[in-house]
């Protein structure tokens, strides 16, 4: 009677144990096993650079809670899939129209940089220019008062007809000079004028590129890039190695069973938006996991632990 009694409460305590385990399982299944699943070739990077990624944004998540939290496995059943469709390419179009922005700003700001040169250039010429108009002219004045002097008392003398022919001479390739600097104002004018309309028409094209690009780029970054489910992690668009990190740290965090947080710079925030390019946890995104994966040491996470690795034995 007494074994019956044994049995029949050792059968209700495993029954009762592995239905809570059924129920719970998916709750902070740590450490998750996970492994590199199906990946699209099209995609910008190689499976061994998405690799290195996804293991940067399990680093971030670990060195902030403190715990082992992930162990890539090739024999995981948890896998990230890499699914390449037109969120993909609308993302690598999405670089390719950033590319080009890039490249018309640069010549914009190059001929911003040359008009400003050659204003500057025109400032120098002016101010040389106007300085030997004025010292041409004053000096032309003093040699025509001479001239009437000289006139007036009857003529000049032989001396005095060589030094003026010297002077006149000397006059006239001055003459000559600021003419040739008169020219080169102008030039520089022409080429100040020409610059500014192509600046201009640059400037133009730019702002009309960047309204096309702010309304068909610029709605806040929903973290649509990426989702768990179904004991799984898809990716199905990124940009750039940042932006894959920055999904599947907040795809990580939904697999360890936490929900989003109101924390515009978290990463378990519902939007791609406000978080820093540098991938950083913030206390919201720790406390979220925690509120399902406790601080790892209670007895329902050890015990779990326990039978999670009891299982992977037997299996």
């Amino acid at each position: 009677m007494r074994s019956s009694f044994i049995i029949v409460l050792i059968a209700t305590i495993l029954f009762s144990g592995a239905h809570w385990y059924i129920r719970t399982e998916g709750v902070c299944p740590v450490p998750l096993k996970y492994r590199l699943g199906s990946y699209d070739e099209r995609f910008l990077l190689s499976p061994d650079e998405v690799k290195q990624v996804i293991g940067e944004a399990e680093v971030a998540w670990e060195e902030a809670v403190g715990r082992e939290l992930f162990i890539y496995d090739e024999s995981a059943d948890f896998v990230v899939d890499f699914v390449f469709d037109e969120r993909q390419r609308r993302a690598e179009s999405e670089e390719e129209s950033r590319q080009r922005l890039n490249e018309q700003e640069e010549r914009t700001s190059a001929t911003r940089a040359a008009i400003a040169a050659l204003e500057a250039d025109f400032s120098e010429a002016k101010e040389q220019y106007e300085t030997r108009t004025r010292v041409y002219e004053r000096d032309l004045g003093r040699y025509n008062a001479e001239i009437e002097a000289i006139n007036a008392r009857g003529g000049a003398d032989e001396r005095e007809r060589t030094e003026l022919a010297a002077r006149q001479r000397a006059f006239a390739a001055e003459e000559r000079t600021l003419e040739s600097m008169a020219k080169n104002l102008n030039t520089l004018i022409e080429q100040i004028n020409e610059l500014g309309s192509e600046g201009n028409m640059l400037v133009e094209q730019y702002n009309e590129e960047v309204a096309v690009y702010n309304d068909r780029y610029g709605e806040a970054g929903a973290f649509t890039q990426g989702e768990y489910a179904d004991g799984r992690i898809t990716i199905y668009k990124y940009s750039d190695t940042t932006e894959l990190r920055q999904v599947m740290a907040h795809e990580f965090g939904h697999a360890l069973g936490a929900d989003h947080v109101e924390d515009n710079q978290a990463i378990l925030y519902y939007l791609l938006e406000q978080q820093p390019d540098e991938l950083t946890l913030t206390p919201s995104d720790v406390s979220a996991v925690a509120l399902v994966c406790g601080e790892g040491d209670e007895f329902s996470h050890r015990l779990r632990h326990f039978i999670r690795t009891a299982l992977s034995l037997l299996t």
